[in-house]
Protein backbone atom coordinates (compact mmCIF):
# COMPACT_ATOMS: atom_id res chain seq x y z
CA UNK A 1 0.00 0.00 0.00
CA UNK A 2 1.17 3.51 -0.80
CA UNK A 3 1.55 6.06 1.72
CA UNK A 4 -0.64 9.20 0.94
CA UNK A 5 2.29 11.77 1.48
CA UNK A 6 1.34 14.73 4.11
CA UNK A 7 -1.49 14.46 6.77
CA UNK A 8 -3.64 17.16 4.68
CA UNK A 9 -3.28 15.29 1.88
CA UNK A 10 -4.53 11.86 3.36
CA UNK A 11 -7.05 13.81 5.04
CA UNK A 12 -8.75 14.72 1.88
CA UNK A 13 -8.33 11.78 -0.14
CA UNK A 14 -10.54 10.45 2.70
CA UNK A 15 -13.43 13.09 2.25
CA UNK A 16 -13.65 12.58 -1.09
CA UNK A 17 -13.90 8.65 -0.62
CA UNK A 18 -16.67 9.77 1.81
CA UNK A 19 -18.37 11.59 -0.37
CA UNK A 20 -18.49 9.51 -3.21
CA UNK A 21 -19.57 6.17 -0.84
CA UNK A 22 -22.81 8.82 0.49
CA UNK A 23 -23.56 9.31 -3.31
CA UNK A 24 -23.57 5.52 -4.01
CA UNK A 25 -25.37 5.03 -1.24
CA UNK A 26 -28.02 7.47 -2.24
CA UNK A 27 -28.02 5.78 -5.79
CA UNK A 28 -28.93 2.33 -4.51
CA UNK A 29 -31.76 3.41 -2.63
CA UNK A 30 -35.24 2.03 -4.15
CA UNK A 31 -38.90 2.04 -3.50
CA UNK A 32 -41.70 0.20 -4.82
CA UNK A 33 -45.71 0.68 -4.55
CA UNK A 34 -47.91 -1.90 -4.63
CA UNK A 35 -51.70 -1.22 -4.86
CA UNK A 36 -54.10 -3.68 -3.13
CA UNK A 37 -57.39 -4.65 -4.37
CA UNK A 38 -58.78 -6.42 -1.42
CA UNK A 39 -62.40 -8.45 -1.31
CA UNK A 40 -64.61 -7.39 1.42
CA UNK A 41 -63.54 -10.66 3.67
CA UNK A 42 -59.90 -8.98 3.05
CA UNK A 43 -61.03 -5.57 4.28
CA UNK A 44 -62.71 -7.12 7.29
CA UNK A 45 -59.22 -8.94 8.37
CA UNK A 46 -57.01 -5.99 7.72
CA UNK A 47 -59.05 -3.64 9.96
CA UNK A 48 -59.38 -5.82 12.84
CA UNK A 49 -55.60 -6.71 12.70
CA UNK A 50 -55.03 -2.89 12.66
CA UNK A 51 -57.61 -2.55 15.48
CA UNK A 52 -55.77 -5.09 17.78
CA UNK A 53 -52.38 -3.19 16.27
CA UNK A 54 -53.57 -0.18 17.82
CA UNK A 55 -55.14 -1.21 21.12
CA UNK A 56 -51.99 -3.23 21.67
CA UNK A 57 -49.58 0.07 21.07
CA UNK A 58 -51.94 2.13 23.30
CA UNK A 59 -52.07 -0.38 25.99
CA UNK A 60 -48.12 -0.35 25.95
CA UNK A 61 -48.30 3.39 25.62
CA UNK A 62 -49.98 3.62 29.06
CA UNK A 63 -47.93 1.34 31.21
CA UNK A 64 -44.81 3.47 29.94
CA UNK A 65 -46.34 6.43 30.81
CA UNK A 66 -47.25 4.89 34.01
CA UNK A 67 -44.13 3.64 34.59
CA UNK A 68 -42.11 7.11 33.99
CA UNK A 69 -44.32 8.67 36.07
CA UNK A 70 -43.79 6.12 39.77
CA UNK A 71 -39.70 5.73 38.61
CA UNK A 72 -38.95 8.59 36.55
CA UNK A 73 -37.01 6.25 34.17
CA UNK A 74 -36.94 5.62 30.33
Amino acid sequence: MRKLGGGSRAVHVLQNVYILLKRIMVLMLKAYKYRLYPTESQKEIFLKHIGACRFTYNWALEQKVKAYETDKKH
